[in-house]
């Protein structure tokens, strides 16, 4: 088989790095001698070591982490990876009825709560809040909703969800968890 100069050249050039990939890698870092757990996720041809709540159970692919507390129970916090569509050129996204769209499919009546601009920053991305509470499951919810919009076609989702009596507890760990975002050399 004969290639051409072009394809030759073509295979030759170095292949674009992939996007962000939540596939968490277990690690640690040092402080003090003592060994912290942390993950490590792909982000184009960087390592970004993040440090999850302490004793809070974690499962992911490349598009979803999620990680669960022993207590409270029904509390999820998660990370999702979600194509992002073009607006038009012109047009303003409804940024709240896309969070919405992110509820349970079992959230009756929905109510907005409270919205807040960049309550983290991630490799100086801001983020967007949508703070949600209805029924479920005879219950109570409460959920945030938070959005970096990560480049032209992906959007990172911060998902936080528990019951209501317990939210500002979760929702607070969480959010400190958010600030360990530290993308390596």
């Amino acid at each position: 088989m004969k290639l051409s100069r072009a394809s030759l050249l073509l295979a030759l050039l170095p292949l674009p790095a992939p996007a962000l990939d939540l596939t968490p890698t277990p690690s640690f870092r040092e402080l003090e001698g003592m060994k912290i757990p942390i993950i490590l996720f792909q982000d184009a041809d960087k390592k970004v070591a993040f440090q999850p709540p302490a004793n809070w159970r974690v499962t992911g692919d490349e598009t979803s982490l999620s990680l669960y507390p022993a207590e409270p129970v029904d509390a999820l916090f998660q990370l999702r990876l979600r194509p992002r569509k073009p607006v038009e050129p012109g047009a303003v996204e409804d940024v709240e009825k896309w969070c919405r769209s992110q509820l349970p499919p079992d959230a009756l009546e929905p109510v907005l709560e409270r919205e807040a601009a960049s309550p983290f920053l991630l490799d100086s991305r801001p983020s967007r809040e949508f703070t949600y509470s209805y029924a479920a499951l005879g219950r109570r919810f409460t959920t945030a909703v938070a959005i970096v919009d990560w480049d032209e076609s992906k959007r990172l989702v911060v998902i936080v969800t528990s019951r209501t009596a317990d939210f500002p507890g979760t929702h607070e760990v969480a959010m400190r968890s958010m600030f360990s975002w530290n993308p390596q050399p």
